[in-house]
């Protein structure tokens, strides 16, 4: 009968209103109308939103809602299909297939909202729209704590997700012109569906839930406005709801359910083949409906390298701050919240305090947060360490969050809407090379052969708080460059063991210089050897050069007498 390229519906993505936060409106006695219409300025005089804010204006209060399914023209994940797809089952048995279901049986959108009222009570309001009014009418609306949706594709496929404890049914049965629903509500415990509130005739009057009850329902008794787009069977395109077409309801859930978490994360309306909780599934229409969430952010701060000791950066660490905090923006309380690092290079558990109180711990296993309330925020920090080598310093980091609706961890999972990213600081990496250098001269003899001699001795210090790598030094002399040592080395920290490198060296000049300029001179004291020390080549953590960071040095031996002490 209807077609639809794309399974849409449960793309809807969940809005969350900012009047539950700091600074927002003051919370109503009656937050929505119930009066069997979907408009807000009908004239009714009650207070609260209604479906055309909700599902199209905006500027509604709710805390969650789905937004308008639209299941209009029906999509490819259709309707449900097999023996198993029925309520009192687990999600795995549902199947769902392509096709139209009977027109009696065929809905067109559906939407559902939560509230707060001013005595904090948690408020669930649900409703549909259906394509054909003939018949009677046999609906179901589920709550769901985990996440659901049909899977698969091409003609036929089956449902992810399960059912939790505290999911929440409701089904309401209208006989053939009844206006009056029939209601009943289950939770789903312990593997199957315990009935909470029985089936009971209760409409919704003066626009909300009746004094003494905590649910009630309401279809429209005559035609009412459609804000979006409808079609009727037998009009066709129409602006206006003909008589039962249109149904809403709304559950005080803390009164009925005062002890169960209300973090539901999925929304299905259903269509049934009989008032039975044993009826076979007809059509569906489903969403996310998060109202339960948390946010997380991440800052990376600081940081100092780790010198591993090796002549080589390759294994060199880097390692900084990392700190930030989790937001609890539903309703419900989370439970053993758990961030994920990415890259993986953990220092240990997270530690989580009172973001208002360092000092003051909060309560975790393993790194997991144990709780965190309703609008509440908590800080965490660790440290993070990555190799060098492998573009820790300055790195991109990333943290997931995740946790539990349940203390003992058999509730739904709700992730933090997005991940938190930061970029770990490029800080300076200061380096500095001290050379020292002294060279003594003096005449020795090989037999009838008299000759200088020059002794050289020297250094290279490390007085930073980094270790230098590839550490060359030159001996130039007389106009000829000399490595000073076999191989290049590395120079640890200052003030560990190895941050300097001590050498000496012997040769015989073959060119003198002297002191005042002149060209000779027969004075021994007056004649000397240059000799100059410099970087060849030096390395810091990051593999730049840092060879010019030390001023070469340069000694002058002057030529004295066998036996006798060089001075300059």
């Amino acid at each position: 009968m209807r077609h639809y390229p794309r399974f849409r519906p449960w793309l809807t993505s969940l809005c969350l209103a900012a009047g539950l936060l700091a600074g927002g409106p003051a919370l109503a006695a009656v937050p929505f109308q119930l009066d069997g219409n979907a408009v807000t300025a009908d004239g009714s005089g009650y207070p609260g939103d209604d479906w055309d804010k909700v599902n199209v204006l905006g500027g509604d209060s709710a805390l969650a809602k789905t937004g308008l399914i639209i299941d209009d023209p029906e999509p490819i994940q259709a309707q449900f299909t097999g023996g198993g797809s029925k309520d009192q089952q687990d999600i795995p048995n549902w199947k769902w297939r392509t096709g139209s279901p009977p027109d009696k049986d065929d809905l067109s959108h559906a939407y559902a909202a939560a509230y707060l009222d001013d005595n904090q009570h948690f408020i669930l309001i649900f409703g549909m729209d259906r394509f054909d009014t003939s018949g009677d009418a046999q609906l179901g609306f589920w709550f769901l704590k985990d996440q659901v949706k049909p899977l698969g594709s091409g003609n036929s496929g089956t449902f992810n997700g399960q059912h939790m404890n505290g999911d929440i049914l409701v089904l309401v049965n209208f006989s053939n012109g009844g206006t009056v629903p029939t209601i009943e509500v289950y939770e789903w415990m312990g593997g199957g569906l315990l009935l909470k509130g029985a089936a009971q005739a209760v409409l919704c009057t003066g626009g909300y839930i009746p004094a003494g009850k905590s649910y009630c329902g309401i279809t429209n008794a005559d035609p009412v406005a459609a804000p979006w787009s409808y079609v009727n069977k037998d009009v066709g395109p129409s602006a206006t709801f003909p008589s039962g077409a249109f149904f809403e309801g709304g559950i005080d859930v803390t009164a009925l359910l005062p002890d169960e978490s209300t973090c539901f994360t999925s929304f299905l309306a259903e269509s049934r083949s009989s008032t039975s909780i044993t009826a076979t599934l007809k059509d569906f229409a489903g969403s996310s409906f998060n109202v339960c969430g948390f946010t997380v952010d991440k800052a990376c701060t600081g940081g100092s390298f780790d010198d591993q000791g090796d002549s080589t950066a390759s294994n060199d660490t880097v390692t900084y701050d990392i700190s930030g905090s989790v937001t609890n923006t539903g309703l419900g309380t989370l439970y053993n919240i758990a961030l994920t690092d990415m890259p993986a290079a953990l220092d240990g558990d997270f530690v989580w305090d009172d973001c208002g109180d360092p000092a003051t711990l909060l309560d975790s296993t393993n790194g997991k947060l144990d709780m965190l309330g309703a609008h509440e925020t908590a800080c965490y920090h660790n440290t993070l360490t990555m190799l060098v080598s492998e573009g820790g310093y300055g790195a991109s980091d990333q943290i997931e969050a995740v946790a539990n609706t349940s203390a003992d961890d058999t509730g739904a999972l709700v992730h933090a809407d997005e991940p938190a990213q930061a970029t770990c600081p490029k800080f300076a990496v200061e380096t500095s090379l001290v050379l020292n250098k002294d060279c003594q001269s003096k005449i020795a003899t090989d037999g009838s052969k008299v000759y200088a001699q020059v002794d050289v001795t020297g250094s290279v210090c490390n007085t930073s708080l980094t270790r230098i790598y590839n550490v060359q030094l030159t001996d130039t002399r007389e106009g000829s460059d000399h490595d000073v040592f076999l191989s290049p080395l590395s120079l640890a920290p200052s003030g560990q063991n190895g941050d300097c490198a001590t050498f000496n060296t012997t040769y015989t000049p073959t060119q003198a210089l002297i002191f005042d300029g002149s060209a000779s001179s027969s004075v021994a004291t007056e004649i000397y050897f240059r000799d100059i020390l410099s970087v060849k080549t030096a390395e810091d953590i990051l593999g730049s050069d840092i060879s010019a960071d030390a001023l070469p040095v340069e000694a002058k031996c002057p030529l004295c007498c066998s036996g006798e002490q060089c001075q300059e």
